[in-house]
């Protein structure tokens, strides 16, 4: 259980097969006022991503293996009406993390290089930000991102190289290696704390938590472990570290003196959030995923009245057109049907009726002779692929 996010009252969170490749991510609502658990929805996704809310919406960036290669995802919702979408600048297979930053939101993608893209429009458009230095041959990633006094932080890994600083900060409109904040391998988790950035700095040799506020850097030293991951609802801040099997949960005042609270035996905690000033730690046992909390039920004041609803993607109908003829192009030629997937993207995209009744025409045929390759290197006649 992961990706635990306070969102209208309710603790929203990610279920799923951890650490193995699947595609079979579920997103669950818990209500601590009556205990509640509610399915919201099926992600065909490994996990989620470091989720945010903004403008009273519910982002969840993710990967899916049949759109991801190519473009960013991420699913955006209001409680109750969903929307996907896709973030076509720049190639990317993840969305790792998406962060708020006034009427602003960034985003973390990463293909083979590490980037950062933002929107201005809720996420309807995407341009490019901010990419990562990365050699040929070697893998970067933006795994985390927060906004301090209107400036982004975001942490990059790159498990090749632990000589340089893995934490950047904003710098206009790029992203520059904060000053003074040590080398290391990787910086994946980072919390905001009274006026200060925490982030676990993965050295060559240990994990160790420091804070910066921009010009000055601190080595906090912190739980002892590995910090997975952290939280704060700014009067304290709280860090769960695991091993493969346990972990305990921390909490700190002032982010310098630091006490367990809870052990964890037998189960891996995951992720922690804070609601009503009571910590809710996501867990990994035998029996699957678990949620972990205070044993009296919290009760969440939030505001009632109902959120503007997602966006969608409006595609002006020229490029429907074009994207109809190029889908045409495609299916009428056996040899281009490895460009079948980027071909249906935009359009799958859309998701209006009138480009499904479009699409389901296309099925009827006719199809041309012949067969393509597929998974197992099957050879699959054309016209039982249309099925």
């Amino acid at each position: 259980m992961s990706a635990l996010i306070p969102y209208r009252g309710k603790l929203w969170f990610a279920n799923s097969v951890k650490f193995v490749n699947h595609n079979s991510a579920g997103l669950y609502s818990f209500d601590p006022t009556n205990g509640r658990t509610r399915y919201e929805k099926y992600l065909f996704s490994q996990d989620a991503g470091h989720l945010v809310v903004a403008n009273g919406l519910l982002y969840w960036p993710f990967e899916d293996s049949r759109f991801s290669p190519g473009h960013g995802e991420f699913m955006v919702t209001n409680g109750t009406e969903w929307n996907w979408h896709l973030i076509p600048e720049r190639r990317a297979f993840h969305t790792q993390v998406m962060q708020a930053q006034s009427n602003r939101l960034f985003a973390g993608i990463s293909a083979w290089v590490g980037k950062i893209v933002v929107s201005d429009d809720g996420g309807t458009s995407w341009r490019k930000f901010y990419a990562y230095p990365t050699p040929d041959r070697r893998v970067s990633r933006i795994t985390a991102m927060v906004d301090l006094n209107g400036k982004i932080f975001a942490g990059v890994t790159t498990w090749y190289d632990n000589k340089a600083p893995k934490l950047l900060m904003q710098n206009g409109d790029s992203m520059m290696p904060v000053p003074g904040w040590p080398a290391g391998a990787a910086v994946d988790e980072i919390i905001v704390h009274k006026g200060w950035v925490y982030a676990a700095n993965e050295g060559p040799k240990e994990s160790v938590l420091w804070r910066t506020d921009g010009q000055k850097v601190e080595r906090v030293g912190g739980p002892s472990g590995v910090v997975n991951a952290m939280a704060s609802d700014v009067n304290v801040i709280w860090a769960i570290t695991a091993r493969k099997d346990a972990g305990a949960l921390w909490r700190s005042v002032d982010g310098l003196r630091w006490e367990e609270v809870q052990r964890f035996d037998q189960a891996r905690p995951l992720d922690v959030v804070v609601m009503a000033g009571q910590p809710f730690v996501g867990v990994l046992s035998d029996r699957g995923g678990e949620l972990w909390g205070p044993s009296k039920r919290v009760f969440i004041a939030f505001d009632t009245h109902r959120q503007p609803s997602p966006p969608k993607l409006n595609r002006p109908q020229f490029e429907i057109t074009k994207a109809l003829k190029n889908l045409d192009d495609v299916m009428g030629d056996v040899s281009k049907y490895q460009r079948l997937r980027f071909a249906m993207r935009p359009l799958a995209a859309a998701r209006t009726p009138e480009i499904s009744k479009a699409l389901a025409k296309r099925l009827e045929g006719p199809f041309p002779d012949g067969s393509a390759r597929m998974f197992g290197r099957r050879q699959i006649p054309s016209a039982i692929l249309a099925q």
